[in-house]
């Protein structure tokens, strides 16, 4: 979802009063699987209980995913009617309004949802061959990260 921000802000801090280096790799973004995945983000907002969180869910832990709930599942995203104009990622303008649509965005999930589901795209079409096929590019990113990072020297505010 949306927590690169925090997660930046943890990675800082953890080098910082921890002197430790500390990394939060993500990727890759280049695949099939990802370029689709983020064109679901762009498009429908699929960044809480959507189609790929849902994957994920069914993959990882299917006894907690209650597909049968979902039973005539219609979206129950709430945005001023300006705001959904600039769910369209088609637009010239997509990097401005969408950036406008997050700004405007409510603080609480309730606030803008009632069934936790953030985005547009129906949760229903989850792929769980398409959840495991991301995390096995995944681990194979962090895989290469890893053995990359472990060439270069350790940094001289490390050394201690």
């Amino acid at each position: 979802g949306g927590n690169r921000n925090i997660v930046n802000l943890a990675v800082q801090l953890g080098k910082r009063y921890s002197g430790v280096m500390v990394a939060a790799p993500t990727g890759p973004s280049d695949t099939e699987i990802a370029k689709r995945v983020a064109e679901r983000q762009r498009r429908h907002w699929d960044v809480h209980s959507g189609p790929t969180e849902t994957s994920s869910a069914l993959l990882l832990f299917p006894e907690l995913a209650e597909m049968g709930r979902l039973e005539g599942w219609e979206p129950t995203l709430r945005l001023d009617p300006k705001l959904m104009e600039f769910m369209g990622p088609d637009r010239d303008d997509f990097e401005l309004v969408s950036q406008v649509r997050a700004a405007c965005a409510e603080p609480d999930t309730d606030d803008f949802t009632s069934s936790g589901v953030y985005g547009t795209n129906d949760p229903r079409t989850a792929d769980v061959g398409e959840a495991r096929q991301r995390f096995e590019e995944q681990v194979r990113f962090l895989v290469d990260f890893i053995g990359l990072w472990k060439t270069i020297p350790v940094p001289p505010a490390f050394q201690s």
